[in-house]
């Protein structure tokens, strides 16, 4: 009975504490916002300086040492959103740490297959708990990770911090999934769309759905890659877009 009530309140205060975290997420972004008023209006002038935006991508391997699909594919999907973000909004994404696509092991069977609706609930799974678990302490195929100085306080202050993107196997109801402003994760679908992650990383930067040609359209063969002015300014402003690099 001891040992049960124990399992219970543990979970109980790891629930709290990513409510919590939540909740700080929140407050830096609406900070964050609110500092960045006249870059935001600077931006649908058309005055856009190139920025940076720190990207940690992952691909899922299972337990008997497959991986979700090729390095390459994955590739190529962070190269879609290399240069997406760039022409379109004059952003630079570059690579949070030593490695552009790190090899993520081992990962349990229910982590690889996600019955996401990409709900607020969704964010409590244990699934959610494990990738931002490597959101908040990446790891590498050589066992470890490192980070310039600045990268490490800019993930501590909100401004500039990095996002993680993990390839998992399927997705029955969506081709990737985000949770904007309250994590620092995303995960996409493997053989999905080549835009697909520069779509949700695009919802991680504060970007709803629009439909029509445009990288936002959820309805979309996930080919266009247009953002209008506003979406320019809202994903210029995000509080992972810099001008600082702080990268490696």
């Amino acid at each position: 009975m001891w040992k049960r009530f124990k399992k219970w309140a543990r979970k109980a205060a790891q629930r709290v504490w990513h409510a919590v975290q939540k909740i700080i997420r929140v407050v830096k972004e609406v900070v964050r916002r609110t500092i960045a008023l006249l870059d935001f209006v600077a931006s649908l002038v058309g005055i856009r300086p190139v920025k940076y935006l720190r990207l940690q991508c992952y691909l899922c391997w299972d337990q008997k040492n497959n991986p979700v699909q090729s390095r390459a594919a994955t590739d190529q999907l962070r190269l879609a959103a290399v240069d997406i973000f760039r022409r379109e909004a004059n952003v630079k994404i570059i690579r949070a740490f030593n490695y552009d696509v790190v090899d993520l092991t081992n990962v349990p069977e229910d982590f690889l297959s996600l019955n996401w609706s990409c709900s607020f609930r969704d964010s409590f799974s244990a699934p959610a708990d494990f990738f931002r678990d490597h959101a908040e302490n990446p790891v590498s195929t050589a066992g470890h990770e490192s980070s310039s100085g600045a990268g490490w306080v800019a993930d501590q202050l909100g401004y500039g911090e990095a996002i993680s993107a993990s390839v998992v196997r399927s997705m029955p109801s969506n081709d990737g999934c985000s949770f904007p402003v309250v994590e620092d994760f995303c995960v996409v679908e493997a053989g999905a769309g080549v835009t697909t992650l520069a779509h949700e990383l695009g919802h991680m930067c504060g970007l709803p759905h629009l439909y029509g040609h445009n990288l936002m359209d959820p309805d979309g063969a996930r080919t266009d890659t247009n953002l209008n002015r506003l979406q320019v300014s809202v994903l210029r402003t995000s509080r992972y877009v810099t001008y600082f690099r702080t990268g490696p």
